[in-house]
């Protein structure tokens, strides 16, 4: 009985060292992935047009690598002719092409769906090494907007009680020029949007959004975020990924 209660504390140490071996690796890996995932509900509104929008295609990603050590060099090291893939559910793999140094980007016309509750699983080949990130695919929030507000007024959006870890919004005018959106540029950016904190709740819209008479598209999407845990092959505390899907709803602003 002694014999045996000794083996299993040596098991439980053993699991315990290749657990803080793998969080060590986690953080001095260089590799930093970047990931963005939005797909949108069809409008039910024929007061709301998406077409020739960025919001019409239906689903789309954004992928950044970098080979970088910390926040400041990411944006200094991009990684280019990486192999990078995604697959949602048990749909056909969709590829991605790299349109900037280290950026790399799908949309619907490739093949790329977006369907709530599914897992999406990111693939990066660089050389002989893959890298993976993992994230389940949230629906469309549940909030409201009411029909009618004042030109120049800010706009609270209402997402209490959600478990989002942030939220992505963005309003477009009735030409289609986009007014407003919190939506980050560059890989840099798109960290600190993952990071912030407090960001999955409540928020408002700035009045700024609102400069004249109009019908507004106001989509607003509550964003998922993959655990560490499901980051293999890169660096845990510098990358990220964010899903989510846009819901618009119309929003008429007079004075």
């Amino acid at each position: 009985m002694t014999l045996l209660l000794a083996l299993s504390g040596c098991v439980l140490i053993d699991d315990e060292l290749e657990d803080i071996q793998e969080q060590f690796e986690g953080l001095t890996n260089p590799l930093v992935v970047q990931s963005a995932f939005l797909g949108v509900v069809p409008p039910d509104s024929d007061e709301i047009d998406l077409t020739g929008t960025d919001f019409d295609k239906g689903a789309g990603i954004t992928v950044f690598l970098a080979d970088a050590a910390s926040v400041d060099e990411m944006e200094e090291a991009p990684i280019s002719d990486a192999d990078v893939q995604i697959r949602i559910g048990d749909t056909p793999v969709v590829y991605l092409t790299e349109e900037d140094d280290g950026a790399y980007k799908a949309t619907a016309d490739d093949g790329l769906t977006y369907t709530g509750n599914d897992q999406a699983v990111l693939t990066a080949v660089i050389g002989d090494s893959t890298s993976s990130v993992e994230v389940r695919l949230p629906p469309a929030p549940p909030y409201t907007v009411p029909e009618l507000g004042v030109t120049g007024e800010p706009l609270p959006i209402d997402l209490a009680g959600t478990n989002y870890q942030q939220v992505s919004a963005v309003v477009i005018d009735s030409s289609g020029t986009v007014t407003w959106s919190n939506q980050p540029e560059g890989i840099q950016e798109w960290y600190e949007f993952a990071n912030a904190e407090d960001a999955g709740g409540s928020f408002e819209i700035p009045g700024s959004a609102f400069p004249k008479d109009d019908v507004y598209a106001i989509g607003v999407a509550g964003l998922t975020r993959a655990e560490d845990a499901d980051i293999d092959n890169a660096n845990t505390a510098l990358s990220s990924m964010l899903a989510g899907k846009l819901k618009f709803q119309p929003y008429l602003t007079q004075p």
